[in-house]
């Protein structure tokens, strides 16, 4: 019948019936022998034997302490623990934790607190936690936190609340605030006030609602300091709307519309979504709709001006926050990101521009983000006339900073040639002169095929040069075709490194691992096509041993793209890279500003 467990569906129940319907002698022996299989309903069923059998407590609590002391299988040694508990044997129980106390909170044990709380009764819970706060700070602290995540209400005095302070005594004042919230016990208002504040500092934000709930506090309006740093700080849509709920728990006196604009300012797009909800189910008004959208055209980053077109469709605020309007607001900044939203702006509500004035305003700061964009606008908007000359303007720039690497390369190879197949005698091509070797240069002129060799005296051109040349004959392996060189400029530095189809050097990208291994972690392309991938070494500034201790699979990071290998298909990322502040001047002279008010008086004739 032991054996056969899984076959009734109601075995646990039907063990207990089988158990009480045995005489003394039979009974004993069965539950020793269940013993061997569920230790917990073994002593489950010796707790309705009352004969005294101190030999069979006995036998019971050895094999329950062989189960707790399997730590790995959080299961099997939780089950040992709650049979312990069942013995009444809490002696043995605080050997086990004392015995672990120096192994802090790992995740096995704390596997087997959780287990045991969702099990065990009130008492047992109760016992546990005596046990916890004498023997293991660390997890008294946690099993705090499983109790309040399982909404546990069963403790029905607040004597239990004050038998565990007196054990943990006041010097810890986060735990003092747990326990004084979970067990609600009253004391002075002044005192509940102080804690109050401590946990929301803290940021045990559940505790804290539940503290609003059961005590009178009488709190003004610095509390709203804190609620704006919770926003600051980016954390989560849930813990906001907690934090929402401690307001209405709490008697202060603020203008409601103002927690709206302040939700509507943070940077997580589910967050804003909260602004435009309000308490007891009142709607938002239109002029606070309109107070929302012009803050978030002020913030001016991608998320806000979404928001903004989403709330301006919402409640008709069409006639007056204009996609124009939008677009003159973000121009007041030569910032890379308003720069680009203007540009989409431009593009979808097909506005009147002058592209030129955003090409100029992007060249004039050297990073990678403006040239790229510069880049883009020039081949979308401008005319084949000006097109050559504006890209041969944003090669000559990326050559002037080190970290701007081979973005020239690519404009030259695949813009400039159009990605041709088929060459022809006596037309102009244009070509990178990345080096020299045995007296000859090399000289680049397709992403398609290699370099061509041709003797470094026969031209003056050096290294890290933009030529123009034309076949004189052409191979039948194109790179041991003859050329002239017709024109040459220097570049004086290194180049930016080339996009990689909708990839460009520095971008941060979403990293989600789709494979890790012992030094590298990869996340597959949606094409298929590339793979990118994340070394141990560019994971942080300081020695990082075991990669799993800081990635895990289909977890989500940020990283940077910092370099291409297409042999490969591989596009390679860094984590450590984007603590690197890149120094986005965008005010570098007074000449600056001067051709931009000059463009500005220019274009508005």
């Amino acid at each position: 019948m032991i054996k056969q467990k899984y076959l009734t569906r109601d075995w646990a129940e039907t063990i207990r019936l089988y158990s009480g319907l045995l005489d003394e002698e039979h009974r004993l022996s069965f539950i020793k022998e269940l013993a061997e299989f569920e230790i917990l309903l073994a002593c489950e069923c010796r707790t309705t034997t009352f004969a005294d059998d101190p030999g069979l407590d006995e036998h019971l609590a050895i094999i329950a302490v062989q189960n707790a002391n399997k730590v790995t299988k959080p299961a099997k040694s939780a089950t040992g623990l709650l049979a312990l508990a069942e013995l009444d044997k809490f002696t043995e129980i605080a050997d086990f934790f004392r015995e672990i106390k120096n192994a802090g909170t790992q995740q096995s044990h704390l596997q087997v607190i959780s287990l045991y709380l969702r099990n065990g009764s009130e008492n047992h819970i109760f016992e546990l936690l005596k046990i916890l706060a004498t023997s293991n700070i660390g997890l008294f602290s946690k099993a705090l936190d499983f109790l309040l995540e399982l909404s546990f209400e069963s403790f029905t005095t607040i004597q239990r609340g004050l038998i565990l302070l007196d054990i943990i005594g006041k010097t810890d004042q986060l735990l003092t605030g747990k326990v004084i919230s979970l067990f609600e016990v009253r004391s002075d208002q002044k005192n509940l006030k102080e804690i109050f504040y401590f946990l929301l500092r803290n940021r045990q934000i559940k505790y804290a609602e539940k503290l609003s709930k059961f005590a009178l506090l009488n709190v003004n309006s610095d509390i709203l300091e804190i609620f704006d740093n919770y926003i600051k700080e980016k954390e989560n849509r849930e813990t906001l709307r907690i934090f929402l709920n401690i307001l209405d728990n709490l008697n202060v006196d603020f203008d409601r519309a103002e927690l709206n604009i302040r939700l509507s300012q943070s940077l997580n797009p589910l967050v804003k979504d909260l602004s435009l909800e309000t308490r007891n189910e009142i709607p938002v008004t239109r002029d606070l709709a309109l107070s929302i959208c012009r803050e978030n055209i002020k913030i001016g980053n991608r998320s806000s001006i979404d928001f903004v077109l989403i709330v301006r469709e919402k409640f008709n605020l069409e006639s007056v926050i204009t996609p124009e309007m939008i677009m003159q607001s973000l121009l007041k900044e030569a910032k890379f990101q308003r720069i680009e939203l203007a540009y989409k702006l431009a593009k979808d509500y097909k506005l009147n521009i002058s592209y030129e004035y955003l090409y100029i305003i992007l060249t004039n700061t050297l990073i990678y983000e403006n040239l790229a964009l510069a880049r883009l606008i020039v081949i979308n908007e401008f005319s084949d006339n000006d097109r050559r000359k504006a890209l041969q303007r944003i090669c000559c720039l990326a050559f002037k900073k080190s970290y701007l690497n081979k973005l020239a390369r690519q404009i030259l190879l695949e813009d400039l040639q159009d990605q041709q197949q088929n060459y022809e005698i006596g037309k102009e091509y244009h070509g990178y002169v990345s080096g020299s070797n045995s007296g000859k240069l090399q000289i680049h002129f397709s992403v398609r095929h290699g370099s061509i060799d041709t003797p470094i005296k026969r031209y003056r051109s050096k290294p890290n040069s933009i030529v123009t040349f034309r076949f004189v004959n052409i191979a039948e392996k194109l790179e041991a075709s003859d050329i002239q060189l017709t024109s040459s400029f220097s570049i004086p530095q290194y180049t930016y490194e080339y996009w990689y189809k909708d990839f460009y050097l520095g971008q941060i990208i979403n990293f989600k691992p789709t494979a890790i291994r012992e030094k590298s972690a990869i996340m597959q392309g949606s094409d298929k096509k590339a793979s990118f991938l994340l070394i141990i070494s560019e994971i942080a500034n300081h020695y990082v041993s075991n990669i799993k201790d800081y990635i895990s699979l289909n977890s989500n990071y940020k990283v940077q793209i910092s370099g291409f290998d297409h042999k490969r298909n591989t596009i390679y990322c860094s984590m450590k890279s984007l603590k690197k502040t890149i120094d986005n001047v965008t005010d570098n002279s007074l000449d600056f500003q001067g051709k931009i008010s000059k463009l500005r008086e220019k274009y508005s004739k």
